[in-house]
């Protein structure tokens, strides 16, 4: 269950890291029950920009969209960057309002690179959970760049790498990544057992283990 509060905490978190606009636009083949279709949609909303929707991700009608409506962003997942990279179409269009990406780096970091390098945009490596929100943290890969895996946390959210026993646990060592803040879902819809055990100690328990790098100014940069 993901609060009205939550909800736009979510779209105001993406619009203000992104830095979106009303010129901007979403390019929306993930559908709307997914969080990345839907927080994407509250960020569009708040900023005036445009939603572009699609039945399904289709390179060549990307493409032609956002040729069209000069559109600016999406999410390319594994088995959609690809095709979006290397449709034979690629070359019969103005794609230059096309700005950034978000998706998951180090999962291949070589296809990113060339993404980037090949549409000259930045390419942002999420990591989140519908629970969270998709941009519980996240790294930039410019164009040409070898993607990292360090992340740093996103605003609005507290987060900890602790132990079994809600102990942080020190630099290098692995620890669950915990978290709370206004983003976070309220529970399961009808599983008061699930719930309690998912917000046990007071924070939401993603079940990933993470290893912290550094500290800079109180917040974790992590390597998943």
């Amino acid at each position: 269950m993901i609060s009205q509060g939550a909800a736009a905490v979510r779209g105001l978190r993406l619009a203000q890291w992104f830095g979106l606009n009303p010129d901007d636009g979403f390019i929306g083949w993930l559908p709307l029950f997914h969080c990345g279709g839907d927080e994407s949609l509250y960020a569009t909303m708040l900023t005036g920009g445009t939603y572009a929707t699609l039945r399904r991700a289709d390179a060549a009608t990307m493409y032609r969209m956002i040729e069209r409506d000069r559109l600016s962003w999406t999410l390319l997942l594994p088995g959609v960057i690809t095709d979006f990279l290397n449709h034979p179409a690629r070359d019969q269009h103005d794609l230059s309002s096309l700005r950034f990406a978000i998706g998951y780096a180090n999962m291949m970091p070589g296809v990113v690179r060339q993404l980037t390098a090949a549409f000259g945009i930045d390419f942002y490596d999420a990591f989140g959970q519908t629970e969270t929100s998709y941009l519980l943290a996240h790294a930039v890969c410019h164009p040409g760049e070898e993607p990292t895996l360090r992340k740093l946390p996103s605003p609005l959210l507290d987060v900890r790498l602790v132990d079994d026993d809600l102990n942080e646990v020190p630099a290098g060592q692995p620890g669950e990544c915990v978290v709370r803040g206004p983003s976070v879902m309220s529970g399961y819809l009808d599983d008061e057992k699930a719930t309690g055990e998912a917000f046990r100690g007071g924070w939401l328990h993603t079940g990933d283990m993470l290893v912290g790098n550094d500290e800079t100014s109180g917040r974790v940069m992590w390597r998943s």
